[in-house]
């Protein structure tokens, strides 16, 4: 089963202008883990789904909800 989410986690990491790499490594989880999730293959656990939305939030300048990536 995919998590329907992915789509819109990749398309805010690519507003941020950066590569998996580097969003990952500043939300402090490994690129795989940052990947499987664009993929489609994980949801991100409670606790990463915070880290992500800091990142996130970080990047755009603005406040980025969980509902807004896993609508």
């Amino acid at each position: 089963m995919s998590w329907e989410g992915s789509q819109r986690l990749r398309r805010l990491r690519e507003r941020t202008g950066l590569t998996m790499v580097e969003i990952a490594a500043y939300a402090g989880i490994s690129t795989d883990t940052w990947a499987n999730w664009e993929r489609g293959n994980y949801r991100p656990t409670e606790h990463n789904q915070k880290k992500l939305c800091r990142a996130l939030s970080n990047f755009l300048g603005r406040r980025v909800a969980w509902e807004e990536v896993d609508g």
